[in-house]
Formats: C-alpha cells, sequence, structure tokens
C-alpha cells in the first residue's frame, strides 16, 4: 500500500516540476492549480498548495525567476543539508521535516525529507526529492472531501502523518526487540548479533533526525504567525509531545539492545569457560595417567613385571583405580 501510494505521487509529476498542486476553499474541498496560479490573488478563506519535484531540471529555476520567494529563502529550499529545523522571516515560516522513507529498496532510519515553505500570502511550497507519503495522504483526504480549512490545519495534518508513521517503524523496532528477549536461548549467536546491530542502527539512524525535528515542533508551537491559531499551536505541541515519546522509545530500545548483546556475550564467555574448565579436568586426570605410561614405556631394562604376563592388567587396574581416586578426590572439593 505504501509502495503503491509512492508510485501514484511519481507518476503525477507535471512539466515544470509540479506534483500536486490545489486550490483550497477553507472547507475542505479543493480545485486543481497550476504554478502559474503563484501570482493569482487568494480571496477569503482560500488558500493555494503547490508539491514539487526537487529533482525535475526546472523546479530551481522556478523558484528563483517566478515564484517571487526571496532569493536566500529559495536558497535554503534548495540546500543539500535537510537536517529538520525552521526559519522565520515575518509572518512566513521555512520548515524542514523528515519522514520514514517508504521507497523501494530503502530502509526506515534512511528518512526523506519535506520542505515547506508557508507565508502570510496564504500560500503553501512544498518541495521533496523522493516521494513522501504525508503529501500523498493530503490529496487522499481533499479526495474525500476532507481536506484542510487553513494553512494552520495543513501544517498539522502533514505533521501528524508524519509522526504517525515514525512511530509505527519505532514501535516495529520495539516488536523486534521484545520477539528477541522472550527466547529462551540464543543458538544461533552470529545471526541474532547481527539482526541487533542492524536495530540499533536503525533506532540511531531515526533517532538522529528526530531529536531536531522535536525542537523544531516546540519552536513553531511558540512562534506567533497570523496564520496559526491557538488550536494549531496545540496541535503541534502535541506531536512534539508524541516525538519526544519516539525520541525515548528509541533510547530505551538502543539500551534494551545493548543488554541483549551482553547476554549473549556472557552466555558464549561462560560456554568457553565451562569448556575450558572441562578440559582442564580432563588434563588433570590423565596427567598422572600419562606420566605413568610414560615412565613404564622407557625402553630400558628393569622395569618390574616385564616378564609376567599379568603385569599389562595389573597396570591398567591401577590405571583405573588413580583415574577413580582422581574423580572421587575432585568430587569431594566440589571441582565437579
Amino acid at each position: 500500500m505504501e509502495n503503491k501510494k509512492q508510485n501514484d505521487e511519481q507518476s503525477d509529476t507535471q512539466d515544470g516540476g509540479l506534483i500536486y498542486g490545489f486550490i483550497f476553499d477553507g472547507k475542505g474541498s479543493a480545485r486543481k492549480a497550476s504554478l502559474d496560479d503563484i501570482g493569482t490573488k487568494i480571496r477569503g478563506k482560500e488558500f493555494l498548495w503547490l508539491h514539487l519535484d526537487l529533482e525535475h531540471p526546472n523546479t530551481k529555476k522556478w523558484l528563483k525567476n517566478e515564484s517571487g520567494i526571496e532569493r536566500v529563502i529559495c536558497e535554503s529550499l534548495l540546500a543539500e543539508d535537510t537536517r529538520p529545523r525552521i526559519y522565520s522571516l515575518k509572518d512566513s515560516m521555512l520548515a524542514v521535516f523528515r519522514g520514514i522513507n517508504f521507497n523501494p529498496g530503502s530502509v526506515p532510519d534512511d528518512m526523506v525529507s519535506l520542505r515547506l515553505w508557508i507565508n502570510n500570502k496564504q500560500q503553501i511550497i512544498s518541495l521533496r526529492r523522493l516521494p513522501v507519503i504525508a503529501m500523498q495522504d493530503m490529496v487522499e483526504s481533499v479526495q474525500k472531501g476532507k481536506g484542510p480549512s487553513s494553512c494552520g490545519e495543513f501544517l498539522n495534518m502533514t505533521l501528524r502523518s508524519l509522526t504517525s508513521r515514525i512511530g509505527e517503524s519505532v514501535s516495529d523496532i520495539d516488536d523486534q526487540i521484545d520477539s528477541m528477549e522472550e527466547l529462551e536461548n540464543f543458538t544461533d549467536h552470529r545471526n541474532i548479533r547481527q539482526e541487533l546491530n542492524n536495530i540499533r542502527r536503525a533506532a540511531i539512524g531515526i533517532r538522529r533526525y528526530i531529536v531536531p525535528q522535536r525542537e523544531a515542533l516546540s519552536l513553531i508551537s511558540t512562534e506567533k504567525y497570523d496564520w496559526l491559531t491557538d488550536n494549531d499551536r496545540m496541535r503541534i505541541r502535541e506531536s512534539s509531545e508524541r516525538t519526544q515519546r519516539y525520541v525515548e522509545d528509541l533510547d530505551l530500545i538502543r539500551e534494551r539492545s545493548t543488554l541483549i548483546k551482553e547476554e549473549i556475550t556472557s552466555r558464549i564467555a561462560d560456554q568457553m569457560n565451562r569448556t575450558i574448565y572441562m578440559m582442564s579436568i580432563v588434563a588433570t586426570i590423565f596427567l598422572p595417567l600419562g606420566l605413568l605410561t610414560g615412565l613404564l614405556g622407557i625402553n630400558v631394562g628393569g622395569i618390574p613385571g616385564s616378564e609376567w604376563k599379568w603385569s599389562f592388567v595389573v597396570v591398567c587396574g591401577i590405571l583405573v583405580g588413580l583415574a577413580g581416586l582422581e574423580l572421587w578426590i575432585f568430587k569431594r572439593r566440589d571441582f565437579l
């Protein structure tokens, strides 16, 4: 389902780099828009949304020459560094967010970036390099007549979609840790340790981006934008708190994976110690036996009983008795 959404977004890319374009009526419905509508005067509660593909060759040219956005903002929107952050200019906001990468062949911690520019002219411009599920969710809500009624609600719907999918990925990782903790024994140490490394890598990768994203959300909720209501700020704070919870969950996942790895290492060490201990016991038992047989096996004259036919049987009996005596001594001293 997720991959299908990504493919749908890719197939909708139009000339000029526009993927989606809508003018919302403020009641949940919208009509399609084009890049030329950036200069159209927005009336009443209407607002414009243009979603562009950063990989398209015309996107950069349009942003700098036709969008009407300040050059410094254009450079920020086109920058390679996509660490989550916000930048305020008068009553406008530039934001960079991260979401889970559901593109084919990707891994969850390889997160996709979403850049947003929301200004006081009721215009929203979003850009991405790889498809972002949250934008397809937005289109589906429009098709159902349940689209956002304001720029603030658009932002909240986007954040809710991004955050919920981050939560799903964190929950999946947590379930993997739970299943590993329920194992009574770790027979295949190599595979389990590799799985633990993959889990830790995924947790670290996701955490790397959602920590600054949490800080950006906290900052947005304190900014005084005219297009952002108190109710919008409250919902953004909720998204920030959920993100904080995911950060704590990822920290706990890293600690739990470390404990499991230490348990595996401890079990391997115990197994090796038992093996070495048993080998030491065997070597200790056979040391005097080997000394005796070696002494009797020297090729010199004068070996007692060399001419007696029962010598071999007697020597074997002595060796067995000596071994039994050693085992009895080891048990008395709790060596066995």
